[in-house]
């Protein structure tokens, strides 16, 4: 099952997508998510070079678009800490289907397959998502795109990772506003391809394991 998720976050998009893989008879859940992706720039860099992002979208990928939360303001106990730790609103659970801010023993996607016998995997580019301590493995700091992706494969390869979620962030930075988005020359087209290229790579390791 492949399917692909579209947030808004005013003028950026997020595109998440969930992929069930066979993994020695048992599956794999890869959430991928490209933060600042806006559905009809992935659709010009699917027609210039985006070609992992052209195969999932001639292939079965559905999108559907939606409102969250972000931005959203800084807000501060009467104590003066962070109703949730370092990140600044709930939006950041709300991405990744989690509940980690009311408790840290409620229910969430990795806790859920930490019961099952599944060992998870969180890496994401910005600081705010050190708040996520429930997976096996857990990386969060402004990382490139490619370290993101790369303690993916080498959990999955060396430790048997079946759950990764994974959130790149680095194509925010090369966004200069709505007149390039669509410009295959712009740094931001280039910077969505070479998220696909990383995609790509991720997608071959897991055919190969």
């Amino acid at each position: 099952m492949l399917s692909f998720f579209k947030v808004r976050k005013f003028a950026l998009m997020s595109l998440l997508s969930f992929s069930t893989l066979s993994y020695a008879g048992d599956p794999v859940v890869v959430l991928f998510v490209i933060d600042g992706l806006q559905r009809d720039a992935a659709e010009a860099a699917a027609k210039n070079g985006a070609d992992n992002l052209k195969y999932l979208m001639e292939n079965g990928v559905s999108v559907r678009e939606a409102y969250s939360t972000s931005p959203a303001p800084r807000m501060f106990l009467p104590d003066g800490s962070l109703p949730w730790g370092t990140s600044s609103s709930p939006n950041v659970a709300m991405h990744t289907g989690t509940h980690v801010y009311e408790s840290r023993q409620m229910d969430d996607i990795f806790l859920s397959a930490r019961r099952s016998g599944i060992k998870s995997l969180f890496a994401g580019g910005a600081p705010n998502y050190s708040e996520f301590t429930t997976p096996d493995y857990c990386y969060a700091g402004t990382l490139s795109d490619s370290l993101v992706v790369q303690y993916g494969i080498d959990h999955f390869k060396n430790d048997g990772v079946r759950l990764l979620r994974l959130h790149l962030q680095r194509i925010r930075d090369s966004w200069s506003g709505p007149e390039d988005k669509l410009d295959p020359g712009s740094a931001y087209q280039k910077a969505l391809r070479d998220a696909d290229a990383l995609l790509g790579k991720l997608i071959e390791s897991l055919k190969s394991k």
